[in-house]
């Protein structure tokens, strides 16, 4: 994965895939899509919600990831928001690396 670490959310724009690295239970990489003004979409295991840049990276630097962009910035948001509250979690199908490829590509994988 291409991964560049973020010194500041300045530097980040809206649409930007984003992850962060964590730990427990075990070691795992979080993923989420910047919105701007601080604020990230992500599947938080149980939900698709809105949080906090901070509460999103939970004290860990946060990396973007170079994944394929198939629709303009407007798009990939509104693809995100019109998943909100979205209940179908599923760690091998439809989990928040999936949700953001989608977002952004149309594919929850790499073809």
């Amino acid at each position: 994965m291409n991964q560049q670490y973020i010194q500041s959310k300045y530097n980040l724009d809206c649409a930007d895939h984003i992850c962060v690295k964590r730990f427990r239970p075990t070691p795992y990489t979080h993923h989420g899509l910047y919105l701007g003004f601080g604020l990230v979409i992500h599947y938080d295991f149980s939900h698709i919600c809105i949080v906090s840049l901070e509460e999103f990276a939970k004290g860990q630097p946060i990396f973007t990831v170079n994944s394929p962009i198939k629709y303009p910035k407007e798009v990939v948001m509104l693809r995100a928001l019109s998943r909100l509250g979205e209940e179908k979690y599923h760690l091998i199908t439809n989990n928040c690396e999936h949700f953001v490829r989608w977002c952004r590509s149309g594919s929850a994988i790499d073809l």
